[in-house]
């Protein structure tokens, strides 16, 4: 199938692992469609609404997302919840108006590639699809669940939906119990059970910054709690602007972490509790 100039050059550019896949897809829903030329628009379409990716070194980042594109069983705010679509979008405007790009065309000696850009990831489950533990910053849609007044049917779906042994059912009580500490907040007791006897005590996403793959791997650091949309775009643009500041000769964030650990991550908690304060007035 025929492609043309500018979309060939977008695929030649994408990471080698996600290739293949684009490309095919791309030429499958241009036929579909009843084209016989793959355009620049297809591709960038397909990208958004399939792969959840945008990776060009050129713009200085990448952004990867689950593609299981809204319908996977495992997704902790739930099936046709839309907001982590949203949450991509808005970290894609992020990004592209910090211009990573520029400021890494300065300090990083030859062209741009892979490993320099800074990386983003996002995963609508803890099963963790997008690999957010490996990335400078990893996002995990995450929801907590709580006991409600509704009653328990004693059926045993919350018990047999948790991989963690978190949830099991108090047959004299007549209620579930949730272990806190086995929980990680995929949210599956929450869409089995029945009766809403166990319902979403906060939705949000779980953040970790610092991971990184390469000649010296680390996986990321958590940050405590569970965040909203508004507090997840903070902390990313807080992380960028300390790599501004802090990167030099195309480090990566990661590293940075890595070197500054301890007073990063109480910094990013000043931060956070300042943001947080100023949210509440």
């Amino acid at each position: 199938m025929k492609w043309e100039e500018a979309a060939d050059a977008l695929i030649k550019r994408m990471p080698v692992d996600s290739r293949r896949k684009v490309k095919s897809r791309a030429e499958a829903a241009a036929l579909k469609a009843g084209k016989n030329i793959v355009t620049m628009a297809d591709v960038e379409d397909f990208c958004k609404a399939s792969t959840g990716s945008v990776s060009h070194e050129s713009i200085g980042f990448r952004l990867d997302a689950c593609s299981g594109n809204g319908v996977c069983s495992n997704r902790a705010h739930g099936t046709g919840n839309d907001t982590i679509n949203q949450l991509f979008e808005k970290i894609r405007d992020l990004l592209e108006k910090e211009d990573l790009g520029d400021f890494l065309k300065k300090p990083v000696n030859g062209p741009l590639r892979p490993h320099h850009v800074f990386r983003v990831s996002l995963s609508d489950c803890p099963n963790a699809c997008s690999q957010p533990q490996i990335k400078d910053i990893g996002i995990l849609a995450a929801a907590v669940p709580m006991l409600t007044e509704k009653a328990c049917i004693l059926c045993g779906s919350c018990e047999n939906a948790c991989r963690e042994s978190a949830v099991c059912v108090d047959t004299e009580r007549e209620i579930p119990v949730i272990d806190k500490e086995r929980c990680i907040s995929c949210g599956s007791c929450i869409t089995v059970c029945p009766t809403g006897a166990i319902a979403a005590e906060v939705c949000g996403y779980r953040v970790m910054i610092g991971g990184k793959l390469g000649r010296h791997p680390r996986l990321a650091n958590e940050l405590q709690g569970i965040h909203d949309v508004e507090t997840v775009l903070f902390i990313i643009k807080w992380c960028v602007d300390v790599y501004r500041v802090k990167s030099r000769r195309g480090k990566r964030f990661a590293e940075i972490v890595a070197q500054e650990k301890k007073s990063i991550l109480s910094n990013l908690e000043q931060a956070l509790q300042k943001n947080n304060t100023k949210k509440r007035r």
